[in-house]
């Protein structure tokens, strides 16, 4: 008896700790957003459009984008374009890959349109970028 009312007392006590449907700052956009931050780092080679991911989160990419952008400052489009940017950018300067082939492992389907990306992204082309921070 006395174990049973420990362990009411505990769940009494954790439920201050467990996620709130009305009042909790974690709602279902927020979810949306940490659920497409997750897919956007594991995807984000393979897919390059808010409509890409909106289909994976079973949303329009019109609520997608008005979601991310309302939790995030950020738009969608954006969180693909840097983390992709993030990953190129360390290719160039933690390895020895040639810039052309870090545009293919990248998808790119050429290595012009991965200059232009990258200088966009990045303020600088990935070959200055590679001299200037190459260890």
């Amino acid at each position: 008896m006395e174990a049973r009312v420990k362990l009411l007392g505990l769940l009494y006590h954790l439920q201050d700790f467990a996620p709130k449907t009305a009042d909790n700052p974690i709602n279902k956009q927020q979810m949306l957003l940490r659920r497409f931050m997750m897919l956007v780092d594991n995807h984000y080679i393979d897919k390059r459009t808010v409509q890409e991911y909106a289909d994976l989160l079973s949303v329009t990419a019109n609520h997608l984008s008005r979601s991310v952008k309302q939790h995030s400052g950020k738009n969608a489009l954006s969180f693909i374009a840097g983390r992709l940017a993030a990953e190129a950018a360390s290719l160039i300067q933690y390895t020895d890959f040639e810039i052309t082939e870090i545009a293919y492992q990248l998808n790119f389907s050429d290595p012009a349109n991965f200059g232009k990306f990258f200088k966009k992204q990045i303020g600088q082309s990935p070959s200055t970028f590679r001299k200037q921070h190459k260890h």
